[in-house]
């Protein structure tokens, strides 16, 4: 289904700008069709976040379809992530690994095709074999220059085309979809591995420090804890403690997020993650504790064998 809506749209786009964003079936299949299609190519995953955007006030010169790693950013506007971007003209659509451009272009002004290339380029020396075959900026997405649109030709870290004339079956899109997701991942890790720990408590805690630095960007990614807490009970998971029973209203919706997944393994698989499966709501001493412990990922275990009420 992926190529019958990537065509349609190329098709239709055209057709559909004159008119209200209501007002025709390429907006929906730009926002829901083609995102539920690679929802359902990357499977039950909450680390991504897909959405599909025609534009703000006005429909854009160049709609885009994009799968955000949520440990890195929600948004179009900074950060890396993997999009379809749609040429203005119609004539093909790039799958691409991108830097964004709008926050760029906020703070370097003229500067921007360059900055945005040098970073692109930066990060696919991270990648290196890993994304042979692959484009790098700059492309050519047939934008009106003085866009935002425009930018885009100088944010590919990685691309491939499909001219519209000859786009692949569906096999052939979600292969590339798949080998570009795990190019996703490889330069998250690669960056991860020069990050400095963000706690300097866990420079004690045995293991891979990239590993450790995982786990803690998975545990304060803000729209997670949010969806931890809401799933879990307020009470921390191992000694009970109720912030909002003994703090009031300053403690309501407080406590940390524990991922139970031991650091050393998210190294070892793809990073998946479920808010109610694979998450804790804890007190900070009681999180310390069962990253010092033996039993880090099951807190009822941890309860029985260390905790002293």
């Amino acid at each position: 289904m992926l190529r019958t809506y990537l065509a349609r749209v190329l098709d239709d786009y055209a057709e559909a700008r004159p008119t209200r964003f209501s007002e025709h079936p390429v907006a929906a299949t730009i926002r829901r069709e083609i995102p539920e299609a690679l929802r359902a190519l990357i499977g039950d995953n909450d680390r991504y976040h897909v959405r599909g955007s025609v534009g703000r006030a006005a429909w854009a010169h160049c709609p885009w379809v994009a799968v955000f790693d949520r440990l890195v950013t929600r948004s179009a506007r900074r950060g890396y992530y993997v999009v379809y971007d749609f040429r203005a003209d119609g004539s093909g659509v790039y799958l691409s690994l991108v830097v964004g451009a709008e926050a760029a272009h906020i703070e370097h002004g003229r500067q921007t095709p360059v900055r945005l290339q040098t970073l692109a380029h930066h990060y696919r020396h991270l990648l290196g074999a890993r994304a042979d075959g692959w484009e790098v900026a700059p492309i050519d997405m047939r934008a009106p220059a003085g866009t935002l649109c425009g930018l885009y030709d100088f944010c590919p870290i990685a691309a491939r085309l499909y001219p519209a004339d000859a786009l692949p079956h569906d096999e052939a899109l979600a292969d590339d979809l798949h080998d570009l997701l795990a190019c996703y991942t490889v330069l998250t890790d690669a960056l991860l591995a020069r990050a400095p720990l963000p706690d300097p408590e866990q420079e004690n805690l045995p293991g891979d420090p990239k590993a450790w630095r995982l786990h803690r960007l998975i545990e304060q990614t803000p729209a997670l804890v949010k969806k931890v807490q809401r799933l879990h009970p307020p009470q921390c998971a191992v000694c009970g403690f109720d912030f909002a029973l003994h703090y009031g209203p300053i403690g309501e919706g407080f406590g940390e997020v524990h991922h139970l997944m031991p650091p050393e393994m998210l190294l070892a698989e793809p990073h998946r993650y479920h808010p109610k499966r694979d998450f804790a709501r804890v007190c900070a001493n009681c999180h310390r504790m069962l990253h010092r412990s033996a039993t880090p990922d099951d807190p009822d275990a941890f309860r029985a064998l260390y905790f002293r009420p």
